[in-house]
Parts: structure tokens; C-alpha cells; sequence
């Protein structure tokens, strides 16, 4: 029976129409179609659905109702518990901001739960609203991957074309614009990474699982999104690496610019010492400075002075120091 009530978001058979209040008992469909029901996994409504009307074990319940999730698949002997990351930009998150969804998926059912709008599961109501969506709960599966990947990978690229545009920055010495977007790329493909990773092994197991829902061309469709999936964290990896590689770049800049701050400091310290020194020898009030009582003296000891400045930096050109 297609549930109808308290904690059901959506309810629909496969292949066929959405479940309608008049639709929702079992003499209106054959136990051999098989059904979507996607579930709120904070209603106080799910568990008991899922504990007394779908008859899951308290293990498979307690995975399908918990807060924190990490992507996995178990597989049983009736069927595969699956807990992945998707993305929900419908609310208005950040893309890299994924929440976990979970799904139960046998012979004739799939079950779904989740705490917030998932942008996949809009897309398969679509599909299944416009009686374009899957008719088996195995195509179910291999679709939900399928739009997942496909949401994901515009991010994916614009954070390679970031990457790429930080690079030139940097070529071109914008560094304090390079500084401000290369942070906040950098931890995007992190978060990116740290959702997605899993997600492979996921897929791996229920390949090799030979579970009895997924059929031959099922399988190549998971081998697609297990493709599809390596190259979005091929390019993880390469935008991760490279930003680490400018990164390198902005702080060698840095330190020759500031290499070159101290050594011009250190050069007019130099220069100017010397006649520091003797600016005040001559500015104390004591008796018995020579000149005192002649008038031109100042203007000689100036003349000294910038002669020796003239020769410190004639000096210093020619030995190249600046």
C-alpha cells in the first residue's frame, strides 16, 4: 500500500501516477508495482511507518532517521540500505553545502528520507509527474545518481574556471585579488571532496553486490556515474592541487617583495648612518666645536655632507646594490 498521511512528502508508483488520497489503499494497485515514498526523517510519523507499515528492521529504521550521515551501503539479504550526500540549492544553500539522503530500495520499493529539499529528488518528481520516470526501483537508483552527478558538475567546472583565473592573476601580480578568491575556492573544493569521496565506494559495493534489483543494464548505469564520479574528483583534486600550487606562488611573491623592503631599508640605513653620526656629533652644545664662531661653517658642513652622500650612492650604484 502507497502511504497517504502524517511525514509523507511524496508518494507515487513507479511508471505510473503520483498517490492521491483515493489512491493510496491496496485494492488500487498490484503488490507487484513497484513504489516511491519519500519521507520527512524528522516527523514523529516516520518511524512508525517505517517500523510497523514497511516492516524494516530497527537497524535499517535508525539509518534511515539519523541526523548525521556519512555516505555508505549496506546491502541485505531483501534489499540495500544507501545513505549518500546531494545538494539542496532549492532552499538557497551554498552548492558545496550537501545534506545526506537515505534510501531503502528492494524488489518493489524505495524509500527515501530526508531533513531538508534535496534538488535530485525534485528532479525524479518530475520525472515521475510527467510519467517519464523510472519503472523499476533499479532504474530508480541508477536516475537518482545520474541527476546528483549532473547537478553537481557545473559547480565543478566553475570552480576549475576560478582556479584557472586565479592563475592568471597571479601571473599578472594581482595578488591581493588573487588572496581574496583563492580561500574561499580552495574550501569549496575541500567540502566538495570530503562529500564526494565516499560516494565511490558506495558505488563500487553495489556494483559487485549482484543484488537481484539491479539488472545488467542498471549496472552499466551505475558503472557510468562510478565514471562520471572519478572525473568530478579527478578535478577536485587538480583544483585542490593547483590552488595549493598558487598558494606557493603568492607567498614567494610576498617574500620577495618583502625581501626587497627590507633591503632597500637596509641600504638607506646604510647610507644615512654615517651622516647621522655626524649630524650629532656636531648638534651637541659644547664648548670648543670647530666653527662655531665662523658663519660659513654650516654651509661647509653641509657641502661635506652631501658630497658624502653623493659619493655613497655613487658608490652603491657602481657595485650594483641598488
Amino acid at each position: 500500500m502507497i502511504p497517504h498521511g502524517p511525514g509523507v512528502l511524496y508518494a507515487a508508483e513507479l511508471g505510473g501516477a503520483e498517490a492521491t488520497p483515493d489512491r493510496v489503499s491496496s485494492e488500487t494497485r498490484s503488490d507487484t508495482v513497484p513504489s516511491w515514498v519519500h519521507l520527512c526523517a524528522s516527523h514523529e510519523a516516520t518511524s512508525g511507518y517505517l517500523m510497523l507499515d514497511a516492516k524494516l528492521d530497527e537497524v535499517v529504521v535508525e539509518a534511515l532517521l539519523a541526523k548525521e550521515t556519512r555516505s555508505r551501503t549496506a546491502i541485505r539479504p531483501t534489499g540495500a540500505l544507501i545513505i549518500i550526500k546531494a545538494m539542496h540549492r532549492l532552499e538557497g544553500a551554498s552548492p558545496n553545502d550537501m545534506v545526506g539522503l537515505r534510501l531503502w530500495v528492494d524488489e518493489n520499493r524505495v524509500i527515501t528520507t530526508r531533513e531538508r529539499d534535496i534538488d535530485a529528488i525534485e528532479g525524479m518528481k518530475l520525472l515521475v509527474k510527467g510519467r517519464t520516470g523510472p519503472q523499476t526501483s533499479g532504474e530508480f537508483l541508477t536516475k537518482l545518481f545520474e541527476k546528483i552527478y549532473a547537478d553537481i558538475e557545473p559547480h565543478i567546472e566553475e570552480l576549475e574556471d576560478s582556479i584557472a583565473d586565479l592563475d592568471e592573476q597571479v601571473s599578472r601580480g594581482e595578488i591581493k585579488q588573487a588572496c581574496s578568491s583563492l580561500a574561499e575556492t580552495g574550501h569549496s573544493a575541500v567540502v566538495f571532496l570530503r562529500h564526494l569521496s565516499p560516494q565511490k565506494n558506495v558505488l563500487d559495493t553495489l556494483i559487485g553486490s549482484g543484488i537481484h534489483f539491479l539488472s545488467a543494464r542498471d549496472v552499466e548505469r551505475l558503472m557510468e556515474s562510478r565514471d562520471q564520479l572519478t572525473r568530478l574528483l579527478e578535478s577536485l583534486h587538480e583544483v585542490r592541487d593547483r590552488g595549493a600550487i598558487i598558494n606557493e606562488q603568492i607567498i614567494r611573491i610576498q617574500d620577495i617583495e618583502l625581501n626587497r623592503a627590507v633591503y632597500k631599508f637596509s641600504l638607506a640605513a646604510t647610507v644615512f648612518l654615517p651622516l647621522s653620526f655626524l649630524t650629532g656629533l656636531f648638534g651637541v652644545n659644547l664648548g670648543g666645536l670647530p666653527g662655531m664662531r665662523n658663519e660659513g661653517a654650516f654651509w661647509m658642513f653641509s657641502g661635506v655632507c652631501v658630497l658624502f652622500l653623493a659619493f655613497s650612492i655613487l658608490v652603491s650604484k657602481k657595485r650594483r646594490l641598488f
